[in-house]
């Protein structure tokens, strides 16, 4: 239902960018020219487009956060089940701050696949075939050039920005779950490093893993704008 009506919302401003265009340019050549033009029939669909355009935009968001919120919760109590009887048996060889960061790490992550990764590719996928449909019908001689654009941004570019951003994303992964180590060890731990003057260099281990992870992230906001444009 979710990616449903992203596919209503974006193919309703497909629509309303085209009559609207085509309606303006029609109008500046009828007043050149004298002429009459049926100006309701566009201004109507113009209308009907916007107000699908919104209230598919609302109503996706809405169906969309509620079911990913809905399957979170459902997996977090799943996950909780699965995980009281290994403890403290099989885990006692973890720290609390590494499992609570893998599992945070894991379920948040998840959060964005449905979000971030299905809905979008389904209304890709649906516009694609819904564009290259009409423009066969009215143009057939662009559906090629079409096509071989779809190839280069919608399948070629992604496989070489997930290349390219698989090792800052497992540098993000394993410094973020550093950081969260180092600091619990921190709090835990801070008589200690008071005893032994070892303040100063715990805290430049964390400034050395937050630079590490600001690096990563840096240059995954790179590959992400490069795929954007």
């Amino acid at each position: 239902a979710g990616a449903a009506l992203a596919l209503l919302s974006t193919l309703s401003g497909i629509g309303l960018l085209a009559v609207s265009g085509h309606f303006i340019t029609r109008m500046a050549l009828v007043g050149a020219g004298g002429a009459a033009i049926n100006y309701y029939t566009p201004a109507a669909l113009i209308r009907l487009f916007a107000i699908l355009r919104t209230g598919g935009r609302y109503a996706e968001r809405l169906v969309t956060h509620e079911a990913t919120l809905r399957v979170l919760a459902r997996l977090r109590t799943w996950l909780f089940g699965c995980l009281v009887p290994l403890a403290p048996a099989r885990l006692g060889g973890m720290r609390s701050a590494e499992l609570f960061s893998r599992l945070r790490a894991d379920v948040d992550a998840l959060e964005h696949a449905y979000l971030g990764m299905l809905v979008p590719l389904a209304v890709a996928a649906g516009t694609t075939l819904a564009v290259l449909a009409t423009v066969l019908c009215w143009l057939p001689v662009l559906v090629l050039p079409l096509a071989l654009l779809v190839v280069a941004g919608g399948v070629l570019l992604p496989r070489w920005t997930m290349r390219q951003g698989g090792a800052p994303g497992a540098s993000v992964v394993a410094c973020t779950e550093s950081l969260r180590v180092l600091a619990a060890d921190g709090v835990r731990g801070r008589a200690e490093l008071a005893l032994y003057g070892a303040e100063a260099a715990h805290a430049a281990r964390i400034v050395a893993v937050a630079e590490q992870l600001q690096g990563a992230r840096r240059r995954i906001d790179r590959l992400q704008a490069m795929g954007s444009a």
